[in-house]
């Protein structure tokens, strides 16, 4: 080799290397450059959202706020994850502070959307109407804020207006080929409105498309134990147990109630207790476990049950009336004819409540009295279907509080995870671009 070769060889080998130097430094700088461009940060934490990375999404959502403070889809976004998380108030501040930057622009109907969500949570259901119903002006065929505002109407007590937004939800969502979403708002929707029957045909057709899905198994077991179809409900809430990921108070609790209806005291004596044991202030659940302990003649424990469902809540009415049949079985009449004049002011049409009449009239031998109670009561069961006290996925426990004002407390809110799974709210997405 002479000396000229081995030159431009040496030549070659050092520009060579100097131009993967600069490549090295030129993706170290654009890596430099991608920590501090927003829309790169804001994509990653997008994808990280989606992927249900919360933990490395935030940081994320954090630094591109940090970098771009008024950036909209990032404040959406970070409320979303908020939302979803369970931090309430911090979602709350994001989507009001993006509802105030639109106000003045015509597509702020997600923002006005997503606060009512936070509003439901929080308790402040008047905030979440007046939002809802701005957003329906804004879009009136979007099915989603009709339903909320269905739930809200019904929380409120403003049962007309309920039944008519349910309704408004169903014709929305019955096209041809609707979308997942579409259905699972029919069912919810079929299912409020007492129509148990198709609710349970729609939430089917939802386990077809995906079999996996806990939530709807356990919301179609709801609508067989409505359907009096029990083995068919405890089918379906057996197969969520075995499969949900995460197995909450509300699957416990149902079972217990379908294996209360056939008779399987002992079953349901287990459930009920599993359920106290993850929430041990639900006084249904404490009432329930004592009719399973009554129908199996522990009546000491059984009344301790609803001495303990009573001091959490003091007008629980089937407490009330199991205490009171209880007490007419142990011979205290006049204890008893106390707790039934306290179930009956309640209200003494409640199945329960008559129940423990025809209970009090048998040891106080008028039988007549307790034959026409029990045979009315029978014949207006049949009449009105099942009257069990299973809880759908997406109802509160009737432990929680209804509503609160603009001055109440926001901390230490207790939250029925069904509650939670129900409202329709809140993956990562971009806000419109014309934002």
């Amino acid at each position: 080799m002479t000396i000229r070769q081995y030159n431009r060889i040496i030549k070659t080998i050092t520009t060579a290397s100097d131009k993967v130097v600069a490549a090295w430094a030129s993706a170290l700088d654009l890596g430099r450059s991608k920590e501090k461009d927003p829309y790169h940060l804001l994509s990653m934490a997008i994808k990280l959202h989606n992927q249900n990375k919360y933990d490395e999404a935030l940081p994320l959502y954090q630094k591109t706020l940090e970098l771009s403070p008024c950036d909209l889809t990032a404040l959406h976004n970070r409320g979303a994850l908020f939302h979803t998380v369970g931090r309430y108030d911090e979602a709350l501040a994001d989507f009001a502070q993006v509802n105030r930057t639109l106000l003045l622009r015509s597509n702020n109907v997600e923002a006005l959307y997503n606060r009512a969500i936070s509003f439901q949570l929080l308790g402040f259901l008047e905030d979440a109407l007046d939002d809802l119903n701005r957003a329906n002006e804004l879009s009136p065929d979007r099915p989603d804020i009709v339903y909320s505002r269905a739930r809200v109407h019904s929380t409120l007590a403003n049962h007309n207006e309920a039944i008519a937004d349910y309704e408004r939800t169903v014709e929305l969502c019955s096209e041809d080929n609707p979308s997942p979403k579409a259905r699972r708002l029919l069912a919810f929707s079929l299912q409020h409105l007492g129509r148990f029957e198709e609710a349970m045909q729609s939430f089917s057709a939802l386990i077809e498309l995906d079999p996996w899905d806990e939530e709807y198994r356990h919301s179609r077991a709801y609508n067989f134990t409505k359907l009096q179809r029990f083995e068919d409900a405890l089918a379906d809430y057996r197969w969520a147990l075995e499969h949900a990921p995460d197995v909450d108070f509300l699957l416990y609790y149902n079972l217990g109630v379908v294996n209360n209806k056939l008779a399987r005291y002992e079953e349901a004596l287990k459930y009920f207790s599993r359920s106290l044991e993850m929430r041990p202030d639900n006084s249904v659940t404490q009432s329930s476990r004592g009719a399973a302990l009554y129908e199996l003649g522990r009546l000491e424990e059984a009344e301790h049950d609803c001495d303990t469902a009573l001091h959490i809540k003091p007008d629980n009415i089937y407490a009330l009336a199991l205490r009171s049949a209880i007490k007419a079985r142990q011979g205290e009449l006049e204890a008893a004819e106390v707790d039934l004049a306290k179930a009956a002011a309640i209200d003494s049409n409640e199945i329960a409540v008559r129940w423990a009449d025809a209970a009090l009239r048998t040891f106080k031998g008028d039988a007549q009295g307790a034959f026409e109670v029990l045979s009315d009561l029978i014949r207006n069961d049949c009449a009105n279907g099942d009257t069990s006290l299973t809880l759908p996925r997406d109802l509160q426990t009737p432990d929680r509080a209804t509503h609160r004002h603009k001055s109440a407390s926001h901390h230490n809110i207790k939250q029925d995870p069904g509650y939670q799974e129900e409202l329709l709210c809140c993956s990562a997405t971009r806000l419109p671009s014309c934002l």
